[in-house]
């Protein structure tokens, strides 16, 4: 299992990384909302702008599987493919729930593939 250094460094990277991620999301906004209001096409921006919620998410999905595996005493448990041997029912429960979301919704687009209004 990781030392509790390890554990710290890797959350506190991906909190970092969440935080300039949010940083590039509203500058990208700001972007598309300049361009249309000088008449110009915003539609690679905003394609830029559903990338970026993309990978935002992906980042806070990560972040949400560091904290749940620091969680679990067991080094067996931390595959979330599979459930832990050990009875932790926080590290269980958070490990099903990781599992129920590999696959999310990128932001950005509708259920039927079209494009939603990010505004």
């Amino acid at each position: 299992m990781l030392d509790l250094e390890t554990k710290l460094l890797d959350l506190d990277r991906s909190t970092r990384y969440i935080r300039e991620g949010r940083a590039r999301i509203r500058h990208q906004i700001a972007l598309v909302k300049a361009l249309r209001a000088k008449g110009y096409d915003a539609t690679s921006a905003c394609e830029l702008l559903a990338a970026l919620r993309c990978a935002m998410a992906a980042e806070r999905q990560h972040r949400a599987l560091i904290v749940v595996l620091s969680a679990c005493p067991d080094p067996a448990s931390r595959s979330p493919a599979r459930l832990p041997a050990h009875r932790d029912t926080a590290c269980s429960e958070g490990l099903r729930k990781m599992r129920r979301q590999t696959a999310f919704p990128c932001p950005g687009r509708n259920g039927n593939g079209t494009e939603r209004s990010f505004f």
